[in-house]
């Protein structure tokens, strides 16, 4: 079971690991070339034709006038990004950030318009991002130019209470000055002039555009004007590393992108079935039979410490079974005798014909000689008894415990990670990028984790300290709330916000919150657990004159319960109670020379412990035959994210080089 423990710690620890590199970090994102000047060549002029159609598919059309200084270059590449974070300001001022996915197609090179020779020479998609060579192997010109033309869907906006053109014109990634940059912008309506619609510029690196910078009229660096749908305007000497952005606002429904809703409206409906499902499995299974401490001094009849031990927390550890030689030492069975300062135990005579299953197996594992058997040596017992004797006592577990709850609650767990695994591949589609999705799908197996491993947290409520189950719970709902919130913010920065994911965070939450209110015990086990819960309370707090009073009533009662302090987890402390209380010797202890009872008795007790251990092991050696080691090495280099104006920058951009 220890084995279980720390495989269970090790795939929390690497969940943890996952949970921070992709929620903190990110993953899947796109990198930002933040270039290093270039003085071999100056863009002379560049001009950039945009036309913005009604589905913000746009149509592009750039000219590039090179100079090269230092002698000529083969020619330039330009590269244009195809996911971005866009940054923006709601309409309650506050700073909003989507992500977005752009699609670029019908790329083509205008060689009547560009230098004789030249041609595209590659293209190809790296780290979010669309390259494009254009020139010639060879080339001798110092003074050449490149023009082209494509189309690229920026998507929707998202955004519900406005429609918005944030663009970057010239993005931040050339590593050269641009002497000069003409620009028009050919929207599909005329647009309106309404005071609270707003067109602003801004120029800068990446990072340093911001609200307070925005240019709204023309001045000494851009000079603009709007006639009708057209926006058209000028930006003289551009710095390496700045980019030149419109950020414009119209309302609602001035663009018109195509969407389908089909797929959103069956996650809602499979979010409502799954809501639905968890209320009538909780009305099924909630508690029926109150577990009433009942505080009295005595076992309850008929259960073995093996079976106390089952019941108390839903699994058998070694010392549940390494309790029963005692067990059978106050029933007559066995006897202990010390002798030389170590300790035997000797078979009186055989278990009754009925006696439990369980029983038999671990006495015959023991007793393979009618000779006495030193304690020190049952680390030497056959490795399949721990198991065995497991396996016996659970079979009665239907008698004891509401299964069905447990076993539905991890269904009902799986079911919803799987609706989650539905949402973020539809997402992932969505957003043109797999890898990210599958980032996704591992920070919604987090809360699959702590949604399986809370029923062991509450099953082990009995033996754990109060402040360390409480630890436990709190740490269990962390890990539900970091991946749902995390998932659901996520998923809302793919989607329109009327089919925001926010709701599906409620599902895992839900789960968490209604497991301990479950039945997990039948009749028979919620009467058996109160009265073992009503022995440990006795023990824990019982005074010393009562104890005494107890001895003195019936001398036999400490030898009685000590098996059943082991399965409870308080010998230690039963054993501090009664140390300096008379004890009469029991019979069936034998103790030589002059050693004190007490001695013998502590003897006993590390004994039994130790002996616990071994079995222990043995039951997690049977139990489990491998653990498998999962290792996830992971290496994102990134300079950031976006580009352009407000510190996250608008769509398009990019840049370019020489080669």
């Amino acid at each position: 079971m220890a084995t279980i423990k720390k495989g269970l710690r090790a795939v929390f620890l690497l969940s943890m690991l996952f949970v921070a590199c992709f929620l903190f970090v990110g993953c899947g994102e796109n990198v930002v070339y933040l270039p290093i000047q270039d003085e071999g060549y100056t863009i002379t002029n560049y001009d950039i034709d945009i036309k913005v159609n009604e589905n913000r598919v746009l149509e592009i059309t750039e000219s590039v006038s090179v100079h090269f200084e230092y002698g000529a270059s083969n020619g330039i590449y330009r590269y244009i990004p195809l996911e971005q974070t866009i940054s923006y300001y709601n309409e309650k001022g506050k700073l909003t950030s989507k992500n977005y996915k752009h699609k670029i197609y019908d790329f083509e090179y205008l060689q009547e318009f560009s230098t004789a020779g030249t041609y595209l020479i590659d293209s190809f998609e790296q780290q979010g991002y669309m390259f494009y060579q254009m020139g010639d192997w060879g080339n001798k010109e110092e003074n050449c130019q490149y023009s082209f033309r494509y189309k690229y869907d920026i998507g929707d906006d998202r955004i519900a209470d406005k429609d918005i053109f944030y663009f970057n014109i010239v993005g931040t990634g050339w590593d050269t000055t641009i002497d000069n940059l003409n620009f028009t912008i050919t929207y599909p309506n005329e647009i309106a002039t309404e005071s609270e619609q707003i067109l602003e510029f801004y120029i800068g690196r990446y990072g340093e555009m911001t609200a307070d910078n925005a240019i709204t009229s023309s001045n000494d660096r851009i000079t603009f004007s709007v006639v009708d749908n057209v926006i058209s305007g000028r930006v003289k000497d551009i710095d390496y590393g700045e980019a030149v952005t419109i950020y414009q606002t119209f309302s609602q429904g001035y663009f018109n992108v195509p969407r389908s809703y089909t797929f959103d409206f069956v996650l809602l409906a499979l979010f409502v079935l799954a809501i639905v499902i968890i209320v009538i499995f909780y009305f099924k299974n909630k508690k029926k039979y109150m577990i009433i401490d009942v505080v009295e001094f005595s076992a309850p009849d008929g259960l073995t410490p093996a079976e106390a031990g089952y019941i108390i927390d839903h699994r058998l550890h070694g010392q549940d079974i390494s309790a029963l030689i005692v067990y059978w030492a106050s029933k007559g069975y066995v006897k202990i005798e010390e002798k030389d300062k170590k300790l035997y135990i000797q078979k009186i005579k055989d278990l009754p014909q009925e006696a439990k299953e369980h029983e038999k197996i671990f006495f015959a594992g023991v007793f393979t000689t009618e000779q006495p058997i030193d304690v020190d040596t049952l680390g030497n017992l056959n490795t399949r008894i721990g198991d065995m004797v497991s396996r016996s006592v659970k079979r009665k577990k239907n008698s004891y415990f509401n299964n069905k709850s447990s076993k539905y609650f991890k269904w009902l767990s799986i079911l919803v990670f799987a609706l989650y695994v539905v949402e973020i591949i539809r997402i992932a589609i969505e957003s043109h990028n797999m890898f990210v999705g599958f980032c996704k799908i591992l920070i919604a197996f987090v809360f699959l984790l702590a949604l399986l491993v809370l029923p062991n947290i509450e099953q082990n409520k009995e033996r754990y300290k109060k402040w360390k189950y409480v630890l436990y719970k709190i740490i269990n709902l962390l890990f539900i709330l970091a991946s749902a919130i995390s998932l659901a913010l996520w998923c809302e920065a793919f989607c329109d916000p009327f089919f925001t994911r926010f709701y599906f965070m409620l599902l895992p939450i839900a789960l968490y919150l209604i497991y301990p209110l479950l039945e997990q015990y039948t009749k028979v086990g919620a009467e058996y657990l109160g009265r073992l819960r009503g022995l440990k309370s006795y023990i824990e707090v019982a005074e010393k004159d009562k104890l005494e009073m107890l001895v003195k009533d019936d001398p036999s009662a400490f030898y009685n319960i000590l098996p059943y302090a082991y399965v409870l987890g308080v010998s230690d402390v039963y054993m501090e109670k009664f140390k300096d209380i008379p004890l009469p010797p029991p019979q069936w202890l034998t103790i030589s020379g002059e050693m004190a009872l007490w001695t013998v008795i502590f003897g006993l007790h590390r004994s039994i412990l130790a002996t616990g251990v071994v079995i222990a092991k043995f039951m997690t050696a049977n139990m489990i035959a491998s653990l498998a080691k999962i290792a996830v090495a992971s290496t994102i280099t990134r300079v950031g994210r976006g580009g352009g104006g407000f510190s996250g920058g608008g769509a398009g951009g990019g840049g370019g080089g020489r080669f």
